[in-house]
C-alpha cells in the first residue's frame, strides 16, 4: 500500500484563479508593473461552495491526497515607496515678526516653498502669546502626476503628525499617514479601496516600518458568496516578497462555519489549514507542500469526550515515511494515558507505545509499555 490518500467527505479549500489584473489602481509603494502582478496574484474568488466544502473523514481515513494546490508565483517586488518629507515653509520673516509682536490664539500666514507650493500655516499660541505649535496645509504634484493634499501638525519644534490624500488615476482615494514618536517617524500607513478584477471591493493598506524599512500589506474583501477574506503580505526592506498568510471563513447551508488559512513561505513552501466543528468537537486538518507544490505531510487533530467526562485528544501525522497516530486520554480523576501507533509507508504496523499514569504510594507515576514489530 503506497502513500495514503485520505478519503474525504469534505476537503480543505484549495483556491485556483487567485487574481487581480491590471485594472488595479496605482499604488505609491509599488511600481505599476509590480503592482499589476501583485494584484493579479492577490485578488481571490475562493471560498465558494464549489471550492472547498469537503472535509477529510474522521478518524478512519486511509488515504491522503498527494495533489497540491496551485500557489501563486510571486515575483520579487522592488518597492518604490513615496515617502515625502513634509515640505518646510519659507516664511522666516513671519517668525521674526512673531518675535516682536506676541499673538494670542491662532494666526494664519502663507508661504511658498522651494518647489513653488503655497502653504497655509496656522500658528497656535497660548494665553501668554507663546507659540505652541502649528498646522501646515499645502498641495503638491507627486511623481506619478497626481495632486496630493498635505497636512502637517507640529507641537513645539517637533512634527507629531503628517498625512496626505490623493486620488489615483482610477479615481480611488488614498490616505497616507505618518506616525511619529518623540518627533521621529515611527511608521507610515497608506490605505485605499478599489474594485478588483474579481468584482469584489477590496480594502487595502500598506504599512512601512521606519526603523527596518520593511513593508506589510493587508487586503480585505468578500467573495461572491459573502465570505470574508483577509490576507497579510510581508516584504523585506528591499521590497522582496517575504511570505503571506490568507484567512477566510465559509458558512455552510446547515449554519456551520469552516475556517481556512493559507500560508506561503518565502522559499515557496505552503501550509493550508482547514478547521471545522464536528459532533465530537473541533477538528483541524493541515496539509504541507514543498516549493514544487508536492504534498509532503498532513496532520489531523480532533477531540472526543465520553459521557463520564473522559476526554481524548487524537492526532494523526502522515508523511512519506509512514503514519503516526497518537491518542492522549485524560480520565475524570485527572490521570493521563497515551497510546501511540506507528506504521511504515506501506501502512504496516511497526511500533506501539503505551504510557499510563497511576497513583502509587500517594504519588503519580507513569508506566511505559513498548512493542516493536519487524516487517519482512
Amino acid at each position: 500500500m503506497g502513500e495514503r490518500d485520505v478519503e474525504q467527505t469534505r476537503q480543505p479549500t484549495e483556491k485556483s484563479g487567485e487574481t487581480d489584473n491590471a485594472k488595479s489602481s496605482e499604488r505609491p509603494s509599488l511600481t505599476s508593473d509590480d503592482r499589476q502582478e501583485r494584484n493579479q496574484q492577490n485578488d481571490r474568488t475562493s471560498g465558494s461552495t464549489r471550492d472547498g466544502q469537503d472535509r477529510p473523514s474522521l478518524p478512519s481515513a486511509q488515504d491522503h491526497r498527494t495533489d497540491g494546490g496551485s500557489p501563486n508565483t510571486r515575483s520579487d517586488i522592488e518597492t518604490v515607496h513615496r515617502d515625502h518629507a513634509p515640505s518646510k515653509d519659507s516664511a522666516s520673516a513671519s517668525d521674526h515678526h512673531a518675535a516682536k509682536h506676541k499673538d494670542v490664539g491662532d494666526t494664519v500666514r502663507t508661504s511658498v516653498d522651494k518647489n513653488g507650493n503655497q502653504h497655509t500655516i496656522t500658528d497656535h499660541h497660548n494665553s501668554k502669546g507663546e507659540k505652541t505649535g502649528s498646522t501646515d496645509t499645502w498641495k503638491e504634484k507627486a511623481r506619478d502626476g497626481t495632486m496630493h493634499e498635505h497636512t502637517k501638525e507640529t507641537v513645539g519644534n517637533k512634527t507629531v503628525a503628517h498625512s496626505e490624500t490623493w486620488q489615483d488615476r482610477n479615481g480611488n482615494t488614498h490616505v497616507k499617514t505618518d506616525h511619529f514618536e518623540n518627533g521621529t517617524k515611527d511608521r507610515s500607513t497608506e490605505s485605499w479601496k478599489e474594485k478588483g478584477a474579481d468584482g469584489a471591493q477590496h480594502e487595502r493598506s500598506i504599512t512601512r516600518d521606519a526603523h527596518d524599512n520593511k513593508l506589510y500589506g493587508n487586503d480585505r474583501w468578500r467573495d461572491e458568496n459573502g465570505n470574508e477574506h483577509s490576507r497579510i503580505d510581508n516584504y523585506d526592506d528591499k521590497g522582496k516578497f517575504a511570505g503571506s498568510t490568507e484567512r477566510w471563513q465559509v458558512q455552510g447551508a446547515d449554519g456551520s462555519t469552516d475556517t481556512f488559512s493559507d500560508h506561503r513561505d518565502v522559499n515557496g513552501e505552503r501550509t493550508i489549514t482547514h478547521g471545522w466543528s464536528a459532533k465530537e468537537g473541533p477538528v483541524e486538518f493541515t496539509k504541507h507542500y514543498d516549493k514544487n507544490d508536492k504534498l509532503t505531510s498532513t496532520d489531523m487533530k480532533w477531540q472526543t469526550t465520553k459521557p463520564d467526562g473522559t476526554t481524548t485528544a487524537h492526532a494523526e501525522h502522515w508523511d512519506r515515511n509512514g503514519t503516526t497516530k497518537t491518542d492522549v486520554t485524560r480520565a475524570p480523576d485527572g490521570l493521563k494515558s497515551t497510546h501511540v501507533e506507528q506504521f511504515d509507508k506501506n501502512n504496516n504496523p511497526t511500533r506501539t507505545e503505551d504510557r499510563q499514569e497511576v497513583v502509587k504510594d500517594g504519588r503519580i507515576q507513569e508506566t511505559v509499555t513498548t512493542k516493536t514489530t519487524t516487517t519482512r
